[in-house]
């Protein structure tokens, strides 16, 4: 049959030397559109989530109603009469379906040719963050990409890592110990290995050292004899391994990275001075400056008296009058006048330096004593009293 116009009916008439057959109803031909026909697709195979842009090409795609792959419709991007674009749906890994083509004439036949298969791509890296880490290894890296499914191991160059597999998209992994260098993030998947490209790179780099920083120190000050709690803030406080005054280790308890309590080690020096608090990590000893300096306190009060004799009969025929100098250091809460191991008095630092006590003897006055009380409740040494000299 010649070409003719869809839906037209025409008859077919037969000519000879004699004549022409009649027109009957017999004789009618009516063009129609036949059902489509699927003869490739193109690719035949995609993402197991769908997505991906599909060319089916064949014929009579007209008045195209649906393209089904399997049971699920797909979304038409364009129709010509021989080509269909469309967006894959999802679908069932590893399945094979039919894609076919639904008209106004019916549906195209099931054959080979309209197979299409659902498959988990190879899995792809986009990014690596951080993309550069201590050469020892050991910390948090974050890969992102796509088909990061039934993941098998991921390399840091030639060396596995620790991972997890957080979504499709995203993996969590602990980098491994590396020469110094860049070296490549791989994933390895049942469907292959994400390919080499520069944003899967990974640089190892000598470690960061971070030393710890003391900022200040409180109280700043203390008796010489120690036993104060001194607290210490600043910086890299982590894996401490000790704190020093001086030379002198201190006993010590860490609050936080930025916070450490340690008790103040006795000065053996037994005088004013001085010295340096520096906190020791594994990263090594924080530097020394105007901020980590705490001053061992000890106080000399100059314990002076004079013994003077009563003119009148009493039974204590002699009386003691005695001062002293008062610091004017705020680490200095007090005095404490003992006579043996008694305490008698006790003065604050507001208060007059002066103490009287009536004696039986006169040699007496060298069993008195005088203490400073420091603000930690710790006494200092006892100070002999001394009398002036005439």
């Amino acid at each position: 049959a010649p070409p003719g116009t869809i839906g037209a009916t025409v008859d077919v008439v037969v000519a000879t030397q004699t004549g022409t057959s009649p027109i009957t109803t017999a004789d009618h031909y009516t063009y129609v559109v036949p059902p489509p026909a699927v003869d490739n697709v193109n690719p035949n195979e995609g993402d197991y989530r769908g997505g991906n842009s599909v060319t089916i090409t064949g014929e009579n795609f007209i008045d195209v109603l649906e393209v089904d792959f399997g049971s699920t419709a797909a979304s038409i991007t364009s129709v010509s009469p021989t080509s269909i674009t469309v967006t894959a749906p999802p679908g069932t890994i590893g399945a094979t379906v039919d894609v076919v083509v639904a008209t106004q004439k019916g549906t195209s036949p099931i054959t080979t040719a309209d197979y299409y298969t659902y498959v988990v791509l190879p899995p792809a890296v986009d990014n690596v963050n951080p993309n550069e880490g201590d050469y020892r290894g050991g910390n948090s890296v974050t890969i992102s990409g796509e088909n990061f499914i039934d993941v098998l191991e991921v390399d840091f160059g030639s060396t596995a890592a620790s991972f997890t597999v957080i979504s499709p998209t995203t993996i969590a992994a602990t980098s491994p110990p590396g020469a110094l260098g860049t070296v490549d993030v791989v994933v390895q998947t049942q469907t292959g290995s994400s390919p080499i490209t520069a944003a899967d790179h990974y640089t190892y780099v000598p470690p960061v050292v971070l030393l710890p920083v003391v900022g200040t120190i409180g109280p700043n000050e203390g008796p010489s004899q120690g036993g104060n709690n001194v607290t210490i803030t600043g910086e890299n406080f982590i894996d401490v391994l000790g704190v020093n005054f001086g030379p002198t280790a201190a006993s010590f308890s860490v609050v936080s990275p930025t916070t450490i309590v340690a008790i103040a080690p006795e000065n053996t020096q037994r005088k004013t001075v001085t010295v340096d608090v520096t906190v020791v990590t594994h990263e090594g000893t924080s530097k020394t400056s105007d901020a980590d300096l705490y001053t061992y306190v000890n106080v000399r009060s100059d314990f002076r008296g004079r013994v003077k004799k009563r003119h009148h009969k009493a039974v204590r025929k002699y009386r003691l009058e005695s001062w002293w100098q008062q610091s004017s250091l705020p680490s200095v809460a007090g005095y404490r006048v003992y006579k043996n191991s008694t305490l008698l008095q006790m003065f604050r630092p507001h208060q007059k330096p002066f103490f009287t006590r009536h004696l039986i003897h006169k040699k007496s006055w060298e069993k008195f004593s005088l203490t400073v009380v420091y603000a930690n409740g710790v006494e200092g040494n006892h100070q002999r009293l001394r009398l002036k000299k005439k």
